[in-house]
């Protein structure tokens, strides 16, 4: 038996140190009651209108561009939380003074650039085909911390790709504007992952969310932004910046190099281009998002005597094993109903990285079922109806007829037999979407959605919410 949904989950917890915010919204410009905050790492933060040291405070952060630490208490999986505390916290600078840039500032000085289009000089690497493509992004390391800042992740990614397997990955930036923030109180401003190209389409390597393999831009962008509202693409940060309420959403493109989005604004503002990978960015990163890291940060090969990696060619005969039917990458979901991706094999084992456990593990391949994309007539993407009457979304299909659904209604997703659910079709015995009704009480409505097994997905004119009914307990009217 499922749980009973959650509507509103409120937790109390810290927030990373040291980070800043970029925008300060008074009361009024987002919310009557509450101010709101853009945070440096994406976040978007509100502070009730009441609440007037915490408004002095995040004011005078924002004015003195002063890094902060805080709490904050969530209000929902995709809305924007609240201010509970805020503390100034100092900066070390002395360290970042030390670093050696791993491309020197006489090299990038002598790039000669000639536009402000942060894709230039880029070379982002063709890769032949998706199968190449889903290689490179099962090769990203599967130790980085999920709830950290996606500019982070998405570094690491970029560089450990380039030492690896010598292939240069862009970056793809969503943008959220205020005109969207403001209709669904969104939580984030931005979010980032790598991209690079196959036969000139753009494909997004997001392993965070993207556990399917990579995905077209148009598909990563829809996992965030809802209603598929179109998201134009900019090349100049004022694009999106000056422009809040002409669209919901912008997508931006660069170069490997740009670490976050202020280092497209001083593009755009002041012709600061960003060429290289720098420990002053890479030793933050790797601290975010590396768990349990050891402080050691690969390095680039072949500098010091000028040879450049982008003459060697893509490296990718090493990655990707396969035992069996199993092979690195594949979903699986294992004999506890426990989804994952496989990272290895070790022995006659497959080691798996489970989406909601906090470590990996060595399972007998016996134990384990991989994805497909239909088991009979429920496939990934497909409306369903279960045998308790809720509504859903298959978002995966394995091969022994376990289905995991994104319910509608419901607070979480789960795992049911193929058995249990029913597809959506267009019409069924003469039942069609769209039709009107009368039902057994004598109420009328218009059919929303049909099943295979003889129910339909009613709104009814005079009720406050829709049911689920058996064709028996209704009739068609004209």
């Amino acid at each position: 038996m499922k749980a009973l949904a959650i509507l509103l989950l409120l937790i109390s917890i810290a927030a990373n140190a040291k980070t800043k915010i970029i925008q300060f919204h008074a009361p009024g410009a987002f919310h009557a009651t509450h101010a709101s905050l853009f945070m440096e790492d994406g976040k978007i933060i509100n502070i009730q209108k009441s609440a007037n040291e915490l408004l002095e405070k995040a004011q005078k952060a924002f004015t003195e561009n002063r890094a902060i630490d805080y709490t904050i208490t969530e209000t929902g999986e995709n809305t924007a939380a609240l201010l509970d505390s805020i503390t100034f916290e100092k900066e070390d600078m002395s360290a970042q003074e030390q670093e050696k840039d791993m491309y020197t500032w006489e090299l990038l000085l002598a790039m000669d650039f000639q536009t402000r289009d942060p894709m230039e000089k880029a070379k982002i690497t063709q890769l032949e085909n998706t199968s190449q493509l889903n290689k490179v992004m099962n090769s990203f390391r599967n130790d980085l911390d999920k709830h950290k800042q996606c500019f982070n992740r998405a570094h690491v990614w970029s560089y450990e790709t380039k030492v690896k397997h010598n292939v240069n990955l862009g970056k793809v930036w969503l943008f959220f504007t205020q005109k969207y923030i403001k209709t669904y109180n969104y939580k984030w401003w931005f979010h980032i992952a790598p991209f690079t190209e196959v036969n000139q389409q753009k494909y997004v390597l997001d392993k965070t969310y993207s556990k399917g393999g990579a995905q077209t831009v148009n598909s990563w962008k829809n996992m965030f932004i809802r209603n598929s509202h179109n998201c134009p693409v900019v090349s100049d940060y004022n694009e999106f910046y000056n422009k809040q309420n002409e669209a919901y959403c912008y997508i931006m493109y660069s170069s490997q190099y740009f670490w976050q989005p202020w280092h497209l604004e001083w593009l755009t503002n002041q012709g600061v281009f960003r060429y290289g990978y720098k420990m002053m960015d890479l030793k933050p990163a790797y601290e975010d998002v590396v768990k349990n890291w050891d402080g050691e940060i690969p390095l680039l090969t072949n500098l010091e005597n000028g040879e450049s990696l982008d003459t060697l060619g893509v490296q990718l005969d090493t990655i990707g094993t396969s035992l069996g039917n199993f092979k690195i990458g594949d979903r699986v979901i294992d004999h506890e109903n426990d989804l994952g991706t496989i990272i290895d094999f070790i022995g006659d084992k497959a080691r798996v990285d489970y989406d909601k456990l906090s470590k990996h593990y060595d399972m007998n391949l016996a134990r384990l079922s991989l994805a497909t994309n239909c088991v009979g007539s429920i496939c990934v993407g497909k409306r369903i109806v279960d045998h308790e009457n809720d509504l859903g979304t298959v978002l995966e299909v394995f091969e022994n007829g376990k289905v995991y659904i994104d319910y509608d209604n419901l607070s979480k997703h789960y795992v049911l037999s193929r058995g249990k659910l029913a597809a959506g079709v267009t019409c069924l015995s003469g039942v069609c979407e769209g039709a009107r009704i009368q039902d057994y009480e004598n109420d009328y409505g218009t059919i929303l959605e049909v099943f295979e097994n003889n129910k339909a997905y009613i709104d009814y004119d005079r009720l406050s919410k829709n049911y689920v009914m058996s064709f028996s307990k209704f009739s068609i009217i004209d």
